[in-house]
């Protein structure tokens, strides 16, 4: 038989990502932020899909004139040329096969080096250590000399890296802060961040660490409903100079009316609206914190956000928690991955390398069934608390 000429190319733009889940498909502009959703309802069109899926066309399928009009394929055909995320090109207009470079993550190569490349001076080198960000110190009565002496030889240990925040919990006026520790975080350029909770002891607190004049100092003040508002507005004039946040921290759907009054009264301070799960307020969360089709299309992924959803969890990534007993934590919810006693290198290594909270996806069942899986956010705290893997409405 006679070859047919080919008519067009039918050529995806390089912004768009193609997710096939059983029996549906899901076509996503990153750019546009909007997506296609559609059934596999026949096997050309599964074939067609799969075949502009394939990295090795390159975003670009040969059609002739009776392809683009065969009954199956049209309609999807015609769908993603109308949301202009894909073209029909006149094949005697071009020469040659057009190119678009699909949208492909060069899956955690720091983390495959890692794991082939056993221990060696490079991998659990200075290099490593790129991949701390943020240290959270917890704060209670534990607390005694030979902890600050490990804690200032860790940070010591730090100098010269791009450690961008080092979080204090649980800070109380009568905590000793000794001058070793405080003289080294003048030193850090890095912001530091001291979380307390709203009493009555939080405005001394507050002027007890605004007198050290630690540079890049802000407080994070968590709020439970109906508390003082004379408490705060004591926070906020005592800070005064030094940035101040509120997390208003709500539990049911009445908190939201209260949280929302509260903002708009403190404009003068940022608020922050924190859902905060208790054990017993699962249909808040199912209510107002789940998210549907809708949600997840309107928090406009970015082809970078997507990425990063695929190599790694964006809410744990690069954090380390030191508990009071010296205990380290890559998320506090999961078992400490090591101690303060140990080389911060080999800690860091340690989680990068075969870690469950740096590296925790949406891998798992129902996301891994899901065209949406990778538009959704890293897996949170929320889900560790309330020990569901997904927080949605769609599966």
């Amino acid at each position: 038989p006679l070859m047919m000429e080919t008519k067009y190319w039918f050529v995806l733009k390089s912004s768009v990502f193609v997710w096939i889940k059983k029996d549906a498909c899901f076509f996503y502009d990153s750019e546009a932020f909007q997506g296609c959703h559609y059934r596999l309802e026949t096997q050309e069109v599964r074939d067609f899909v799969l075949r502009i899926a394939d990295v090795d066309n390159l975003y670009a399928l040969p059609l002739t004139t009776e392809e683009v009009e065969k009954d199956n394929v049209k309609p999807l055909v015609n769908q993603l040329v109308q949301m202009d995320m894909a073209c029909l090109v006149d094949s005697a207009r071009v020469t040659g096969r057009p190119v678009q470079l699909p949208p492909i993550l060069n899956l955690q190569v720091d983390v495959r080096r890692l794991q082939e490349g056993g221990k060696t001076d490079m991998t659990i080198g200075e290099n490593v250590l790129k991949n701390l960000q943020s240290l959270t110190f917890v704060w209670n009565d534990g607390i005694d000399s030979a902890w600050y002496e490990k804690v200032i030889r860790l940070l010591d240990a730090l100098k010269g890296h791009s450690l961008l925040e080092i979080v204090i919990l649980g800070s109380t006026p009568d905590m000793p802060w000794e001058d070793a520790f405080t003289a080294l975080l003048k030193k850090m350029s890095c912001v530091k961040r001291v979380v307390l909770d709203l009493d009555a002891t939080t405005t001394e607190s507050v002027k007890q660490l605004k007198s050290m004049n630690l540079p890049h100092t802000l407080f994070d003040i968590n709020v439970d409903p109906h508390a003082s508002r004379t408490a705060m507005e004591a926070c906020i004039s005592e800070a005064n100079g030094v940035d101040l946040k509120f997390n208003l921290r709500i539990f049911g759907a009445d908190d939201i009316v209260w949280a929302e009054n509260l903002a708009t009264r403190l404009n003068q301070v940022e608020c922050r609206i924190s859902p905060t799960y208790n054990g017993r307020n699962l249909d808040f969360f199912e209510q107002y914190v789940y998210v549907d089709e809708e949600d997840i299309l309107a928090s406009h992924q970015t082809k970078q956000n997507i990425f990063a959803h695929q190599a790694l969890n964006t809410n744990d990534f690069g954090r380390l928690t030191i508990q009071s007993d010296g205990s380290v934590h890559a998320n506090v919810h999961q078992a400490p991955i090591g101690s303060i006693d140990e080389d911060i290198r080999s800690l860091v290594y340690k989680e990068m390398s075969e870690g469950s909270s740096w590296l925790c996806l949406r891998d798992m069942q129902p996301c891994s069934d899901c065209v949406f899986q990778w538009l959704c956010p890293s897996p949170s705290d929320y889900e560790l608390e309330i020990g569901k893997p997904n927080l949605c409405h769609v599966k």
